[in-house]
């Protein structure tokens, strides 16, 4: 009789892991799915995602769009390093 007290607590106590496990998985599927979903809505109801990604993942640009690239001053340590030449271009004469 003990035994099978005891058998019968085990087996609520995995249910309810198994529960809690399917239960957390569950969340995490509504949570991507609803991501994934906001993501298709925004595709086809216009352009800016479209051209948003087509910006930042493929580097693209518009017809008629001008693009600049805007480089930031050199620190005073890269310009000391472009400046000191290295050892096979002070034997050679070529520019390292």
């Amino acid at each position: 009789m003990l035994l099978e007290v005891k058998q019968k607590v085990e087996q609520k106590g995995s249910l309810t892991e198994d529960y809690i496990f399917e239960d957390s998985v569950s969340a995490l599927r509504r949570s991507g799915y609803a991501r994934l979903d906001a993501e298709v809505r925004d595709l086809k109801q216009g352009t800016e995602a479209i051209e948003e990604r087509a910006r930042s993942e493929l580097g693209m640009i518009k017809r008629d769009e001008v693009f600049y690239q805007i480089l930031e001053k050199p620190s005073a340590q890269t310009l000391e390093k472009q400046a000191t030449p290295s050892p096979a271009s002070a034997v050679s004469g070529v520019p390292g």
